[in-house]
């Protein structure tokens, strides 16, 4: 009786970008299958506020001050995105059978992205690290053995 392979979905996000990254039925090489930019929305950002002075803080235990402000707007921009990436995710598990979502993202961003997938992504494994801009070629030395050990433990 053949082996029923699971359908895995690796989905690569920063806070600008987003990949969805699957097994090619036909060669079994890792291949895009989807990309997400939330670019054009830093850089906006980036535009408005590059005029603007930052705000300041006082230090409680001496006379030095922080500056704040300006990175809370970029950390939400990008908790926005992922959140946009969640819908995504939704969408693809509502069109097609999918056994489990491998996520990789920054350690920062695991926690909100898969707060963002739907509560029926099943979510496999979880890598705290930036894979969005390693080409396809190179994934399988990142995700090569998860997916080994995914298809052990199956």
């Amino acid at each position: 009786m053949p082996h029923h392979q699971p359908r895995l979905i690796y989905l690569l996000v920063d806070g600008a970008h987003a990949r969805f990254v699957e097994r090619s039925a036909e060669t079994g090489d890792l291949v895009t299958v989807r990309k997400m930019s939330g670019e054009e929305r830093l850089t906006e950002l980036r535009a408005e506020q590059r005029d603007e002075a930052p705000g300041s803080s006082f230090e409680s235990a001496s006379a030095g001050r922080h500056r704040v402000g300006k990175e809370e707007a970029y950390r939400r921009a990008k908790e926005v995105f992922v959140a946009e990436v969640g819908r995504a995710m939704t969408e693809m598990i509502g069109a097609a059978r999918i056994d489990g979502v491998v996520v990789v993202a920054p350690q920062r961003l695991l926690r909100p992205l898969r707060e963002s997938l739907p509560q029926n992504a099943q979510v496999v494994a979880a890598i705290g690290k930036d894979l969005t801009k390693t080409p396809d070629h190179e994934l399988e030395a990142w995700l090569g053995p998860m997916a080994l050990a995914q298809s052990r433990g199956a």
